[in-house]
């Protein structure tokens, strides 16, 4: 749980292949071509959920955001004159992932006028006024996010073997807080964001392939469904407190074909990395009791007696104990693009075998795991997802746990709480199995 530091002790079986990368192009073009492969997370803290989009969706999302800001901050010493209905982002035919990248590219949105640089006279005597554009902004919000990426890449190849400093057995997720990113006037540190969960999942995807996480409040929904009667009313929206991740199939598709495929060659049956398997449940089902009853004259079936679960999960593969019984590997060029996923985390404590699973998983906010009569519902949705590009915006405070505080946080946080007791007394049961 606590911030990890390389142990003084150096392990040639630990030392790592230091990546480096070749000379980057700097035009605009080029850089959009890198930026649409840079997996992001956006998880907000407040409501503990998170999405995963590709690059050219969360760099737009950052623009808008900044601009937002900015225009509306009363202090500011900038002439705006950028109006955003002026800015074309609705391309008909064209995914989510390819609407963001032709918003950015196109040559009418990088020449809006953002704010009034300079007004002067030229020789003619004629008043000329200098603007900031668009494309300007878009290339500070992706120099910003460059540095985060090399930075993040350089501290995941560090050698050595690294360990916890506190017994809190929680996982924790390092990244930076969004507005460092849209607003660097001061040293940008990372931050650590822990998550009610002991068991593996999608976390493990985000240092293993090199995702940058950015911490927030108040996203709204990032990936929604285009048409929600499809889905179950539970799922419509990512659920709050649970920390589980959205993604788009066509991003993990993309991202396994453009990026994974090219880190670790020969992947097989749900293979994202060598180690790392996506995984479902064997009996899935793109349906659920509430759907099934809004067409009939049965009363609809509430939240709480609604069984669908569509969480699957990235299980490790020397973690195999803690999959949970009845799980099969997905294959990923099989699922429909215009899909969408939830990943959650294993149970701790769940094993293959003859072993039953719990019937409801605990309040960590790890995916509810049932047994028997009553077996996970999980699959892609089949209802056509977009990314919204609505303006959300974060907080200014602290979204997350600054790294060098998080120690002292911990020791002054007090740990009798009835959930942490909970959790001891689950994990005690567990190694007495």
């Amino acid at each position: 749980g606590g911030s990890p530091v390389t142990a003084g002790l150096m392990l040639d079986v630990s030392k790592k292949e230091q990546p480096f990368w070749l000379q980057r192009e700097k035009d605009y073009p080029s850089f959009l071509n890198w930026v649409k492969l840079q997996p992001v997370v956006f998880y907000d803290v407040e409501e503990r959920r998170a999405w995963l989009v590709d690059g050219a969706s969360a760099l737009l999302h950052l623009v808008r955001i900044s601009l937002h800001l900015d225009i509306n901050d009363p202090e500011s010493a900038y002439d705006w004159v950028y109006d955003p209905s002026k800015l074309k982002d609705h391309w008909p035919g064209v995914g989510s992932r390819q609407a963001a990248l032709q918003t950015l590219k196109s040559w009418e949105n990088r020449a809006l006028n953002v704010y009034i640089v300079n007004k002067h006279i030229d020789p003619n005597g004629v008043p000329v006024t200098k603007y900031s554009t668009f494309e300007e902004r878009v290339k500070i919000i992706l120099h910003s996010i460059e540095k985060l990426i090399d930075r993040q890449a350089q501290a995941a190849s560090q050698d050595g073997i690294k360990i916890s400093q506190t017994l809190d057995p929680r996982r924790d997720v390092v990244g930076f807080d969004i507005v460092d990113i849209i607003d660097p006037s001061v040293p940008i540190y990372p931050r650590i964001q822990h998550l009610n969960s002991w068991g593996h999942g999608w976390i493990d995807l985000i240092p293993t392939i090199g995702i940058t996480a950015l911490f927030g409040r108040g996203f709204g929904d990032l990936i929604r469904a285009d048409e929600p009667d499809l889905i179950c009313p539970s799922w419509r929206s990512v659920p709050v407190g649970k920390d589980y991740l959205a993604a788009s199939i066509s991003t993990m598709q993309m991202l396994h074909e453009k990026r994974l495929l090219r880190m670790e060659p020969g992947l097989i049956g749900g293979e994202l990395t060598k180690k790392i398997t996506w995984v479902t449940a064997k009996e899935a089902s793109l349906h659920c009791r509430c759907l099934k009853r809004q067409g009939s004259n049965d009363a609809q079936t509430t939240g709480a007696e609604c069984n669908h679960n569509p969480v699957q999960f990235l299980a490790k593969r020397w973690w195999s104990r803690t999959i949970p019984h009845g799980l099969k590997p997905v294959q990923l060029g099989s699922l429909d693009p215009e899909g969408a996923v939830i990943f959650g985390h294993t149970v701790l404590g769940l094993r293959t075998g003859e072993r039953s699973a719990p019937k409801q998983a605990d309040d960590d906010g790890a995916a509810s795991t049932t047994s028997g009569e009553q077996t996970q519902q999980a699959s892609a949705t089949g209802s056509i997802v977009s990314k919204t590009t609505s303006i959300t915006v974060p907080s200014v405070g602290a979204s997350s746990q600054d790294a060098a505080s998080v120690q002292q946080s911990l020791h002054t946080n007090k740990t009798t709480s009835e959930g942490k007791k909970k959790r001891w007394s689950r994990f005690k049961d567990w190694v007495k199995r």
